[in-house]
């Protein structure tokens, strides 16, 4: 029996996008739209930031995820703005599936 890699990375990414679409539509039912997407930006800007300096410190996934939840917890409340910390897990989870897709399709 042969696999085909392609198809198999085809479908955990459309699994990980459906994952990625429930977990905002949760979020913003709890905490609005508006609120979702700044933090999203905060988030974005994390799990980037986050990617650079992992490669340039060996990180590994585990530490990537605590460095990028701690950055992200710390711009919340300076901002004054409220988050659940297994929320903001779930939006870097969502972030991080949204860039390894991308980078997938390149």
């Amino acid at each position: 029996m042969e696999f085909n890699y392609t198809d198999i990375a085809q479908a955990v990414a459309v699994i990980i996008s459906a994952g990625a679409v429930a977990i905002l539509s949760y979020c913003m039912s709890k905490y609005g739209k508006n609120n979702v997407n700044k933090v999203l930006d905060y988030v974005r800007i994390a799990v980037k930031a986050v990617e650079q300096l992992g490669y340039v410190n060996g990180w590994d996934g585990k530490q990537k995820k605590s460095e990028a939840l701690d950055y992200v917890t710390k711009t919340l409340n300076g901002k004054g703005i409220k988050c659940e910390r297994k929320d903001l897990d779930m939006m870097i989870e969502s972030i991080v599936a949204e860039f390894n897709r991308f980078n997938n399709q390149k």
